[in-house]
This record gives C-alpha cells, sequence and structure tokens, in this order.
C-alpha cells in the first residue's frame, strides 16, 4: 500500500501547463475513450473532469475509513470559529467539517471551483484562488489549516512558500494540519518498483519531486511553527 504522510502542528502564539483541449464526446460512450479536461495556467498534473471528481470522492472515503476520521489534529471544538480547506476540490471534506463543527465558518479554497455540487450548499464559502500566488486573506484568520494530496500541484520548490502562506493565515495557538503521499509502496516487488522509478522520473522532469514531502515537519518549523507531529 502507498504510505500517507500526515502532519499537523500548532502555530506558536508569537505564523506544465501544455494542456490536451477539451473536446465533445458521445454521450454514454466509455470512460476510457473520452478526451480528459485539464485546466490551463497552472502546474496542475491531474484531470480537472467529471470523471476525477468521482476519483476524488471516493478518495475522501477511502481515507476516511483509513483514518476513522476527517481530522488527526487535537481540536478543541469550542475554540474552532474558522477552518479553511486548500485544495477543496469537490468540497466533500468542507461539507463534513461543517456538520462536525456546525458553529465554525468553513471556506475552501481551489483554482476551480468546477467540481463543487451545483447548486453550491450554503453551510460553506468557496473562493477560488491559487495558493501558489497566495492566499486572499488577512494574517491569523483562520483556528484550523488543512491541506490534502496536493503533490501534483506544488511544484517541488514552491513548498517552502506554501508552507509559509498555510502559517500566515492560521491563528497563534491554531493548527495546521497536511496530508501527502510518500513516494513508497510497501511491499514493492520489480514491477512496481520500476513503476515508481518511472513515475520519480517524470515528475522530476516536470518539477515536482515527492522527495520534499519528508521535509514538510522540517518546513513547518522552519516557518515557525512548534508541535510538529
Amino acid at each position: 500500500m502507498a504510505l500517507l504522510r500526515r502532519l499537523f502542528t500548532r502555530r506558536p502564539r508569537i505564523a506544465l501547463a501544455s494542456v490536451l483541449p477539451t473536446v465533445p464526446t458521445a454521450p454514454g460512450g466509455p470512460p476510457s475513450t473520452r478526451q480528459r479536461q485539464y485546466l490551463d495556467d497552472v502546474p496542475y498534473l491531474l484531470p480537472k473532469d467529471p470523471l476525477e471528481d468521482q476519483r476524488l470522492n471516493y478518495q475522501h472515503h477511502a481515507l476516511y475509513r483509513t483514518l476513522s476520521n476527517h481530522y488527526l489534529a487535537p481540536l478543541a471544538p469550542e475554540r474552532i470559529r474558522t477552518i479553511l480547506d486548500v485544495g477543496t476540490g469537490t468540497g466533500i471534506w468542507a461539507f463534513e467539517m461543517q456538520a462536525l463543527f456546525p458553529h465554525a465558518l468553513v471556506v475552501g479554497v481551489d483554482v476551480s471551483l468546477q467540481s463543487l455540487p451545483q447548486p453550491v450548499p450554503p453551510t460553506c464559502l468557496f473562493v477560488r484562488a491559487n495558493v501558489l500566488e497566495g492566499l486572499p486573506f488577512p494574517d491569523a484568520q483562520f483556528s484550523y489549516t488543512h491541506q490534502r494530496l496536493l503533490v501534483a500541484a506544488i511544484p517541488a520548490q514552491a513548498w517552502p512558500g506554501v508552507v509559509q502562506e498555510l502559517v500566515r493565515v492560521t491563528r497563534p495557538g491554531g493548527w495546521i494540519e497536511l496530508l501527502e503521499l510518500s513516494d513508497g509502496i510497501q511491499p514493492a516487488g520489480p514491477a512496481t518498483r520500476r513503476l515508481l522509478d518511472w513515475f520519480t522520473g517524470i515528475s522530476r522532469q516536470l518539477g515536482f519531486e515527492m522527495e520534499v514531502l519528508r521535509r514538510l515537519g522540517e518546513l513547518l518549523q522552519q516557518a515557525g511553527c512548534v508541535d510538529v507531529t
């Protein structure tokens, strides 16, 4: 199985783009023959279309079954008033958290809001923004900041700045939680090892290095966080 790497940390109180064109497909055609849709002008390797939305929702439920919760940070419900979800995708995590924290304002951010259900339920607020260009929020705005599985969206060299931005918008005493994939699969046989080597080599050519994810704890500490777990 692929290893998940999840970190949560407390902020101290003193924190390609050449893409395939979108083309119409015949209704009811098999998924394997449909043209996938990608976002322009952002370094996001995965598609952005209904098939990807289905995968994201399935991934959400698989993570919940694996982790038995939607978060691991030691949140005190009475102190959580604002929650930020960076890379919200279909918004499914944000909706789940709003149900768990009904008195909190839950804000989801993504480079595209086309994956949200329509009409968008009024329980959460969604903002179109790119974390690589900075988040459109003032300092110390959120009690809890969450980001997961953006390894295919954030180039390796951008991770230090992204982490600093997450810390900036998190309140002193608040929590930041990151969940990312490692570049290892256990147990990995010869064929799996070749696949991982191929994937790692292609990713590096495109500016994405999963090795940087092993340094997330270090990057959080450098940005001023404490209690990094």
